[in-house]
């Protein structure tokens, strides 16, 4: 079997499960209203892995950013802009999966915090 392209956001290096998995619960925590703890969890337990470091940075950003934008939103709009909290929702679905794929993908405008090794990126 090849090895796939690669380039940012594409599997690269070989990842064992659990390394993928950790990546995925980092994402996936604030579905059980484990917004923060998920991801420090994740960073506490595999931190010897670049690849669940990425992801759980990616993650408590996502959530920082997600509180910073959407209460204010909500409150200011009289909880019109409540709606606006799906989205943060859906990426962590998305990146969960993607995470559990192998790909070092990234939030949208976030994607450089916690930023893997160059060598994690490209290769070549």
């Amino acid at each position: 079997m090849s090895n796939p392209p690669a380039l940012f956001g594409a599997p690269i290096a070989e990842l064992d499960d659990e390394e993928k998995l950790w990546a995925l619960l980092a994402h996936l925590s604030p579905l059980v209203c484990l917004s923060f703890i998920g991801p420090v969890i994740a960073l506490l337990v595999k931190q010897d892995s670049a690849y669940v470091k990425y992801h759980a940075i990616q993650a408590i950003a996502m959530q920082l950013a997600a509180v910073v934008i959407v209460v204010p939103a909500t409150w200011l709009t009289c909880g019109l802009g409540a709606p606006l909290g799906l989205l943060p929702l859906i990426l962590s679905i998305y990146l969960g999966v993607q995470a559990y794929n192998g790909t070092w993908e990234g939030y949208p405008v976030l994607a450089s915090i916690g930023k893997p090794p160059p060598d994690k990126r490209f290769q070549g």
